[in-house]
């Protein structure tokens, strides 16, 4: 029991996202050699979701803002919603009022 609780504390200092990044661009990379388009897209939102629960608001704004056009031209649109709120959500925090105003809408006409 004493191990696991051991283990346990040293996980807590473990900074977990700079070690998933790197494997999720990686695997990008793969993807798109591949030609599995989508896959990469999808890898690239999520790797936009690891910078936003990091603070890395500009790298998460880039990143998901360019999933977004896919799935935007696509027409997903459960998906599209969920990166829109994540924009959305950078954008505010960013004060990039210019992009926050076109999520804005962006959302108000994919709920329709």
């Amino acid at each position: 029991m004493e191990c696991i609780q051991l283990v346990q504390a040293h996980e807590y200092y473990v900074e977990h996202s700079w070690q998933i990044i790197p494997l999720l661009t990686e695997a990008i990379g793969h993807f798109q050699k591949l030609g599995g388009i989508r896959m990469a897209k999808y890898l690239k939102m999520l790797v936009g979701v690891e910078h936003y629960f990091n603070g890395e608001y500009d790298k998460a704004l880039a990143l998901l803002q360019d999933v977004a056009m896919t799935y935007q031209v696509e027409r997903w649109p459960k998906i599209l919603s969920e990166i829109l709120i994540r924009v959305l959500r950078c954008s505010c925090v960013l004060g990039r009022i210019d992009v926050y105003l076109t999520t804005i809408l962006e959302l108000i006409g994919s709920n329709r």
